[in-house]
């Protein structure tokens, strides 16, 4: 990754992410093709994705995968707590909650810092 995010730095989102309760289940969702027609990210980019969109997707993916998954929405402070070996899942904190998001280098523009 070109521009490497730093752990406790704040950043601030664009778009909307997916975040999921463990780095196992993050990992899951992108690599099982059944799960991959969910789409784990959205980009504020799309004026297609719609919020109520991001809440069903959300929805369909804690009743899927039996776990709670939430998203985080554009203009939200995360803070970086951790990061796999090659930068693809983040462990992040927003408000109060903790989780992991699925972070490919095409999200760069997504995540600013604060």
């Amino acid at each position: 990754m070109k521009n490497k995010l730093t752990i406790g730095n704040l950043y601030n989102t664009s778009g909307y992410f997916f975040l999921y309760p463990d780095l196992e289940i993050a990992t899951n969702v992108f690599w099982d093709k059944d799960t991959r027609h969910i789409e784990y990210y959205c980009t504020s980019a799309d004026r297609n994705c719609l919020h109520s969109q991001i809440v069903w997707s959300a929805y369909l993916l804690t009743k899927d995968l039996n776990c709670n998954v939430d998203f985080i929405k554009p203009d939200s402070a995360i803070m970086v707590l951790d990061y796999s070996s090659n930068y693809l899942y983040l462990k992040v904190l927003i408000e109060n909650k903790i989780g992991w998001l699925i972070y490919l280098e095409e999200h760069l523009e997504e995540l600013c810092l604060k």
